[in-house]
This record gives structure tokens, C-alpha cells and sequence, in this order.
């Protein structure tokens, strides 16, 4: 039987692609219109800091949102450090990112406040932990 996956070609290891994803993941909204900032022209600039960080990065596609919102998600796995210098890196593209004159209905008011907000995508299975027992973490 030759399957293009399995454990006879990785190795013997069902999770061999996973595995390769080491360390932690965090999930950081950007808006659509400040996504091509983060990414980079043919992709420089995402590639320079994959590189540099040694984290792995991905960006949801053009036509793929957040529910009930108008940000795409960046995925970012590696070490700490890693991820602590790519949210970096996400967080600054946002912050000096200008609209682009093609996108219309965006409030100036609320847009220069999401630009001071950095927005973590959190299971509702850990929320309770963030919070903690009666807001106390909060």
C-alpha cells in the first residue's frame, strides 16, 4: 500500500510534523489592511524575521477572518524568546501601518485605539486561568 503519509515514511513517527513545531503557540489579531505590512513585499519581511527568530509564522489567508471580526490570525510557534520578538515585530507593523487608501468605512478614532490594543486569541478553556478565581489575576 504506498500512502503519502505514514509512519513508514517519517521515520515511524505519526507526529513527526508536530514534533517539529517545538515549543509554545500564540495566536495575535491583525487587521486585514496592516496584514500585507506584516508579511512584506513577496514576503521579505516575514521570512527576515522567521530567520531571526527562529520561530515558525503563519498567516491566515486573505478571505479568512476572525469570526465576527475583520482581523486575520498570525500564528506564531517556537521558544519564548521567539515568540516574545515576532509579537514584537507584529505589534510594531500595526502600530505604523497606514490605512491603504482603498479600504473605506474605517472610524480614525477606533482604528488609532486597535493600533494601541494587542489582541491574543485565547481558548475558553484557559480563560479561567487568565482571570483567576474571582478576577483576582485581573
Amino acid at each position: 500500500m504506498d500512502r503519502k503519509r505514514g509512519p513508514e515514511r517519517d521515520g515511524g513517527d505519526r507526529f513527526a510534523k508536530r514534533d517539529r513545531r517545538s515549543g509554545k503557540v500564540i495566536k495575535v489579531l491583525c487587521p486585514y489592511y496592516s496584514a500585507g505590512a506584516v508579511i512584506g513585499k513577496g514576503g521579505e519581511a516575514i521570512k527576515q524575521i522567521k530567520e531571526e527568530s527562529g520561530a515558525n509564522i503563519q498567516v491566515s489567508k486573505n478571505n479568512v477572518r476572525f469570526p465576527n471580526s475583520d482581523e486575520r490570525v498570525i500564528s506564531i510557534s517556537g521558544e519564548l524568546e521567539a515568540l516574545q520578538k515576532v509579537v514584537a515585530f507584529v505589534q510594531e507593523k500595526i502600530r505604523t501601518d497606514k490605512v491603504p487608501p482603498h479600504v473605506k468605512n474605517i472610524n480614525t478614532s477606533q482604528n488609532d485605539a486597535r493600533k494601541a490594543t494587542c489582541k491574543l486569541v485565547v481558548p475558553s478553556n484557559c480563560v479561567g486561568k487568565i482571570i483567576g478565581k474571582s478576577g483576582a489575576n485581573v
